[in-house]
């Protein structure tokens, strides 16, 4: 049996398909004026809802095992990953499962099929989220002509982000200001709490992703701009009640200040308010926290569903 055949079919018709859908979401969303980061949540839920309707490997624990076996013996070939996991490792153990732990009449054919759907699912949507960087900004700039998502877990290189920022090339110096209108009080304190944590001795922020705490330090001309386009007053320092403040339970609590359910917006509309004022390393720390509430919220969903 040519095992790569039927199974190669079924990934690659299928993460084509994943392709367009991802890319229709975006240009809807986008058409709706709603946040990229939003996108998540709509992208994850239709994995959840392609993967029960179109097969049946989350529905076996048998078959699921063997998705497990694939995951963890691909890479333990320098070429054809696929044809040689199959053969050694998934075939010897799909021949071993009993009947009444497959679907009826489930031959290994129609099983490289399945595997070869739910693989292209999964996988469209781990290497679009692979790239979100590139994404979010064709997003922002509504030009979606050159949207690909990469059929290998690579992230894309940046060709399209420098070229962009080629033809715009915007003067910086004459737009940043302290009194900046497109950042309101909450985001300049906001900003303000991420540039005390650079200078602070605990400056380390953790990945609700990988579970790795990340070290964070800013540049002098990074920090130098943030004063200057931050630069508010707040008189309440001055009095008993300063603890009343906004910006004082900003500046403390950070992100927690806020309700949870406002938390993604205001992230992410920060990060289009400030990607004009070259804060790379501050943009980076944003988008962190971002991706944690993201992940936050995904992993809410999925518990709620699963009760």
């Amino acid at each position: 049996m040519d095992y790569k055949k039927h199974y190669e079919y079924c990934y690659n018709k299928t993460f084509n398909i994943g392709e367009k859908i991802i890319k229709e979401t975006l240009i809807k969303s986008k058409a709706k004026s709603l946040v990229f980061y939003l996108n998540l949540n709509i992208i994850n839920d239709s994995q959840n809802l392609l993967i029960i309707k179109k097969s049946n490997i989350r529905l076996f624990d048998s078959l699921s095992n063997l998705a497990t076996i694939f995951e963890n013996k691909y890479y333990d070939y320098t070429e054809n990953n696929t044809e040689l996991t199959i053969q050694n490792y998934i075939y010897p153990a799909f021949i071993n499962i009993k009947i009444d732990q497959l679907p009826k009449n489930y031959s290994f054919e129609k099983f490289l099929r399945d595997f070869g759907v739910y693989k292209g699912i999964v996988d469209v949507v781990k290497n679009f989220k692979n790239n979100l960087d590139v994404y979010n900004k064709m997003y922002v700039d509504n030009k979606f002509n050159e949207f690909k998502i990469p059929k290998n877990n690579t992230v894309l290189n940046e060709t399209y982000i420098d070229k962009e920022s080629k033809i715009q090339n915007r003067k910086l110096n004459a737009q940043i200001s302290g009194d900046n209108k497109n950042l309101n009080a909450e985001e300049k304190a906001f900003l303000f709490h991420i540039m005390c944590i650079a200078l602070a001795d605990k400056n380390k922020v953790k990945s609700e992703e990988n579970n790795e705490s990340l070290n964070f330090n800013l540049p002098f001309t990074e920090l130098i701009r943030l004063n200057t386009i931050i630069d508010f007053k707040d008189n309440h320092c001055f009095g008993k009640n300063f603890g009343d403040s906004t910006n004082y339970k900003i500046l403390t609590k950070g992100i927690n200040h806020f309700e949870k359910v406002d938390r993604i917006l205001f992230l992410s509309t920060l990060v289009t308010n400030i990607k004009e004022y070259q804060l790379s390393k501050t943009t980076k720390y944003i988008k962190t926290i971002l991706n944690n509430e993201v992940n936050k919220n995904i992993k809410m969903k999925n518990s709620k569903n699963n009760t």
